[in-house]
């Protein structure tokens, strides 16, 4: 049996703890909150033994294995450190750090005691973009393809996403989701164009910008993002691939009355090839839950010492071309 500590009892520690909780061999055992009611609340609704305002008891506590990080990014570095000393994995929520000293230093310290470090890049776990992937990867559409991402909304609650010195603001805090599934995608990075501002005044960090990522392969990316609406406002979503070959729309985009009828929607997801003159052809995949599929990943790498799908590196490599965008639009942090 697995046992680990979850550190961090916000929202997103949510589907953590939900997503373990279904896996065989593993078990949180101890909930970790600076706010003692926030931790006893969140260990009562999830069924969590004990819970402590002070991760440091984790560290002495050989009883536990393996920790979730959920914690604002600044606090990263010094968590993963010490975990790593205690001789404890650590499944690290995204961005892996706000610094490429600091994700270095995390990096290090994990090598040196032999302990996983994984990033919660979920995407990698869904079957939706996974399918996604396989799609263009194989030339359905052709090579280069160049993949368009667009939405903006209000953005988080927690004021500390859009502060300097503690998130990243929109482009490090979520763009990174979109440059590290884009460089599972396409390959490393060749080069970026950006520009970067800040719409909320009260916001210390960018909250809005727009890149276009080349890529070795020769592919693009071009994604835009922002977290400076009013509360409750959002916009359209854009996402979908284009190639020589055609266009990939994920379901979102797609006209209901293209759609199969008899196929389930809720088990089951599509995207829609649009091949011109060539035809239409739906492409579908089986739902499945991307949470567990990392959580189960997780136990497996560090019980039976199978590969991360998700490494240290991967959110480095991630972080720089964040820091990129923000740097080469002029709101570097």
């Amino acid at each position: 049996m697995l046992h680990l500590a979850i550190i961090g009892c916000g929202k997103i520690a949510e589907a953590h703890v939900k997503a373990f909780g279904h896996v065989a061999g593993a078990r949180i055992t101890v909930a970790v909150d600076i706010d003692g009611e926030r931790a006893g609340r969140f260990a009562a609704e999830h069924g969590i033994s004990r819970h402590l305002t002070d991760y440091a008891d984790v560290m002495s506590d050989a009883g536990i294995d393996a920790i979730v990080l959920c914690v604002p990014p600044y606090l990263n570095r010094r968590i993963v450190t010490e975990a790593a000393r205690a001789r404890k994995h650590v499944l690290c929520e995204k961005p892996i750090a706000l610094t490429l000293d600091d994700a270095d230093a995390m990096l290090a310290a994990c090598a040196d005691a032999g302990v996983k470090l994984e990033i919660g890049f979920v995407r990698r776990f869904d079957a939706e973009w996974l399918k996604f992937r396989e799609l263009v990867r194989g030339g359905a559409i052709g090579r280069p393809v160049t993949w368009r991402f667009a939405y903006g909304s209000s953005g988080p609650k927690v004021s500390w996403d859009l502060e300097r010195g503690k998130g990243g603001g929109v482009i490090v805090q979520w763009g990174v989701h979109h440059f590290d599934f884009a460089r599972f995608v396409f390959g490393p990075v060749a080069s970026v164009k950006s520009s970067c501002r800040t719409l909320k005044d009260w916001a210390s960090v960018s909250d809005t910008g727009t890149a276009i990522i080349e890529y070795q392969s020769g592919d693009q990316a071009l994604v835009s993002f922002t977290w400076g609406l009013p509360e409750g406002s959002h916009t359209g979503r854009l996402n979908d691939a284009i190639g020589p070959g055609g266009a990939i729309l994920w379901q979102e985009s797609i006209q209901t009355e293209s759609l199969p009828r008899n196929l389930d929607l809720v088990e089951n997801g599509l995207f829609l090839i649009d091949r011109g003159e060539r035809g239409k052809e739906v492409v579908t995949y089986r739902r499945n839950d991307m949470f567990y599929e990392q959580a189960r990943h997780f136990v497996r790498a560090v019980t039976a010492g199978e590969a991360l799908t998700v490494s240290g590196v991967d959110g480095r490599e991630a972080l720089a071309t964040a820091l990129q965008v923000l740097s080469n639009g002029g709101m570097a942090l």
